[in-house]
């Protein structure tokens, strides 16, 4: 019994010491993998950039995208409201005001119907619902511009009224200041 307890207890004692003892030396490696993965979700939302730069107003984040030196566009955060909770999105703008590019980082919403919003198809390359977004005016989205996730309609309409609303709400903004 007492080597049981002994050996129990020098498990518990390396559990605790190998993570605090190894992360310090892996922190460079995760904030390398942190960086390579935002950089291609910013290439994802605006993929004619080549730079990007972070940048904050009213305390919220954006990033400017730039192509050879000159803006080109930008991405923001996002948040819907969801059926089952928050769809937090990134949202890339160009210039014209219209989507380049929407990329879902998190959201509760339903297996099978909400979460439909980052399904991809079958021989597709990204999901069908927010390709829909891709190359139209921030201003006129709405569903008659977008195509439900059937049965999934406060989903739908949550991504439209966030990307739209506070697409504009950003580029009014930006362009007065």
């Amino acid at each position: 019994m007492p080597r049981f307890i002994i050996a129990i207890t020098l498990v518990c004692v390396a559990a605790f010491l190998v993570p605090g003892v190894t992360y310090p030396a892996a922190r460079p490696f995760f904030a390398q993998h942190q960086g390579k993965e935002k950089e291609e979700l910013l290439k994802k939302v605006s993929p004619g950039a080549d730079e990007y730069r972070k940048n904050s107003m009213d305390e919220k984040e954006y990033y400017e995208c730039y192509r050879n030196g000159k803006i080109i566009g930008y991405v923001i955060y996002t948040v819907g409201n969801g059926y089952s909770g928050d769809i937090n999105m990134l949202v890339g703008i160009d210039n014209d005001a219209k989507i380049t590019g929407i990329e879902v980082l998190s959201h509760k919403e339903n297996p099978g119907m909400g979460a439909r919003c980052v399904e991809v198809r079958p021989k597709e390359k990204e999901p069908w619902f927010l390709a829909q977004f891709k190359g139209k005016p921030a201003s006129e989205l709405n569903r008659k511009t977008i195509d439900a996730i059937t049965g999934a309609t406060i989903t739908t309409e949550a991504v439209i009224k966030a990307v739209k609303e506070q697409a504009a709400a950003f580029l009014g903004k930006v362009k007065r200041g």
